[in-house]
């Protein structure tokens, strides 16, 4: 038996904190969201411009199903 678990990455922005219009804010999204998946970081992270800046990128190794 192989057990599979689903993940999920969430990025999260708010209006008018992160911007006034929907390009802004799905742009702001896109950058948390891609942040995540090169971490491999599951579950959600809110946009932060102070802190979102400052992140360093520290990809780590996935761990891979093998049939």
């Amino acid at each position: 038996n192989i057990k599979l678990r689903p993940l999920i990455s969430l990025a999260l922005t708010a209006c008018p904190e992160h911007g006034n219009n929907l390009f802004t804010l799905f742009k702001k999204a896109q950058k948390t969201l891609n942040y995540c998946n090169e971490n491999d970081i599951s579950g959600y992270l809110m946009y932060d411009d102070r802190l979102h800046n400052n992140l360093k990128k520290n990809p780590k190794r996935s761990i891979k199903s093998k049939f």
